[in-house]
């Protein structure tokens, strides 16, 4: 059976954290840890459709809004492709359910990023793919920041790729 686009990167990615190839705190270790267990754990199923849905969903439609990429060039209007550790975090929340269920493993995340690593162009981009993943059910996504002006940027950048749509 032919693997999903995206599982490759997400199994290096996790295999690399724990192999000490990439540097990485106790925390991320652990996650990546857990996250190959389970993929032979009994008690859960995989299957990363929804992920690899909500993955295409940003980097079809998403742009960057504002910054430069590692050799000086403006970001703004290219697309947002997702780095490995972003598609992990996806696959980690969206590709495990409870055995033979539809019930999702995890039904929240608490996701910790150092300052100026795109932590709220992703959190908005993902909270869209989310909202359109789960629009039958009319979930809802709430995006929240410590100040005000947190919570604004992400409605921005949504806003600006809304606009970028058309």
């Amino acid at each position: 059976m032919k693997k999903p686009k995206n599982y490759n990167a997400v199994i290096e990615y996790a295999r690399s954290i724990i192999e000490g190839q990439k540097v990485a705190c106790k925390e991320t270790i652990q996650m990546c840890q857990r996250f190959i267990r389970d993929l032979k754990n009994p008690d859960y199923d995989f299957n990363p459709k929804d992920a690899e849905f909500v993955i295409q969903i940003i980097e079809k439609t998403f742009v960057h809004q504002k910054g430069e990429d590692m050799q000086g060039r403006p970001l703004r209007g290219r697309p947002f492709l997702l780095e490995p550790w972003q598609k992990f975090i996806v696959y980690n929340l969206l590709g495990f359910y409870h055995k033979d269920t539809e019930l999702r493993r995890f039904k929240e995340a608490f996701i910790m990023v150092p300052r100026k690593n795109g932590k709220t162009p992703f959190i908005a981009a993902l909270s869209w793919g989310l909202g359109l993943l789960e629009r039958k059910s009319g979930a809802e996504i709430v995006i929240v920041g410590a100040l005000l002006k947190q919570a604004l940027q992400s409605f921005d950048f949504l806003l600006y790729n809304l606009k970028e749509m058309g």
